[in-house]
């Protein structure tokens, strides 16, 4: 369930990661759902998460007629990205995305994890960023 709120969820990949990894290990096994290995990780995971969804999040509506600044990270296991803007000199929060990398991409060095979330969070946001001037941090 919290899938689908997580563009409204900073660093969702880096938070969910011990559940989804959890779940990713029992679909390639088969093994039945209700087998999980639950972890202190997993405890901490689920915590951190639903008090993600219980705070109320600020987020902005974009103007397209001002620039956007994209806020993008990766580190050894995911890819994380803030779309943002700057009313009144004060910076606000327009979306949040993050995924998990493949097994493949985390072999990748920092840099080229650093290039992989760039490509992938302006292909992203494309809809918002398209057309529009974007300050990459």
């Amino acid at each position: 369930l919290t899938g689908y709120y997580r563009k409204f969820i900073k660093d969702y990949a880096k938070i969910a990661e011990p559940l989804i990894s959890q779940l990713r290990s029992h679909q390639k096994s088969n093994r039945a759902m209700n087998h999980i290995e639950w972890s202190d990780k997993c405890t901490k995971a689920f915590g951190e998460l639903k008090t993600a969804l219980t705070q109320a999040p600020i987020l902005q509506t974009p103007n397209f007629n001002e620039p956007f600044i994209l806020e993008i990270d990766a580190c050894d296991y995911g890819l994380g990205a803030i779309l943002s803007q700057e009313y009144d000199n004060q910076q606000f929060v327009i979306a949040y995305a993050s995924r998990t990398q493949t097994a493949a991409e985390r072999n990748h060095f920092p840099t080229e994890k650093e290039a992989l979330a760039i490509y992938w969070a302006t292909k992203h946001f494309r809809p918002y960023l398209e057309g529009t001037m974007i300050y990459i941090n």
